[in-house]
């Protein structure tokens, strides 16, 4: 009783009011769900401390490496921001010419993930020795990075080291998948890597280190919508 009774002393530009804002309410719900139904969302893959990291070595390198693809006959130029805390967090950005972002790569101490830009995939998981080769081709452990940028010893299964004259390191293999890494022209901070298997050489350049000021965002690896997903 009491709807009708208002409906039926409305004048008229009353119920031209109502009829406007109803077309209004439409018209504000058609546009967030085109523009919902248009944007992808993104998914952060955020990395928080599990420790205190305000007494442990964090660098920047600007890098750039020479890439031979032994097996199909290939070579790719590529420049690497390589960001470390030794031995606990890492976070690589990898771009091919003109600038063109072609692959991230976030590591911690117990998982990855591997974002091919031009593949539009993903591949993570938990660390094991194959990380690397899997997502990047690199016939080399995960944490072996951590041992490239910092002169340090590669550790896992196999792999021998040996130190220079000066007691830097300079040479690791490994006798079993033919796999070595060498550091050469060292010049305060800046350096050669040589990374070499059967299959694949790579001659890594660094830059002298830069010091690293860690952001919440540091490391936090954020992943396109709509791109395919493995898990390894």
């Amino acid at each position: 009783m009491k709807l009708k009774k208002l409906v039926c002393h409305c004048n008229t530009n009353c119920v031209n009011d109502v009829k406007h804002t109803k077309y209004f309410i439409y018209f504000v719900l058609g546009l967030f769900f085109l523009f919902g139904c248009q944007t992808t969302p993104k998914k952060t893959i955020e990395s928080k401390d599990k420790v205190d990291t305000s007494k442990l070595q964090k660098f920047i390198w600007e890098t750039k490496a020479q890439i031979r693809d032994l097996k199909r006959n290939k070579n790719n130029n590529v420049t690497i921001d390589f960001l470390a805390i030794k031995n606990y967090k890492l976070r690589l950005e990898i771009q091919a010419a003109l600038g063109i972002q072609v692959g991230t790569l976030g590591m911690t101490q117990e998982q990855f993930v591997a974002i091919l830009y031009t593949q539009k995939k993903v591949i993570q998981g938990k660390m094991n020795e194959q990380t690397l080769e899997k997502s990047f081709n690199l016939p080399i452990p995960p944490e072996a990075l951590y041992a490239i940028a910092f002169d340090d010893t590669v550790k896992g299964p196999n792999w021998k080291c040996y130190f220079d004259s000066n007691k830097m390191i300079s040479l690791c293999e490994n006798a079993m998948t033919l796999s070595k890494i060498e550091w050469k022209n060292r010049n305060q901070g800046a350096k050669l890597v040589k990374i070499s298997s059967p299959e694949m050489e790579v001659d890594w350049f660094f830059k002298q280190p830069k010091s690293l000021e860690i952001k919440p965002e540091t490391f936090n690896i954020e992943i396109p919508g709509g791109y395919k997903t493995i898990n390894i």
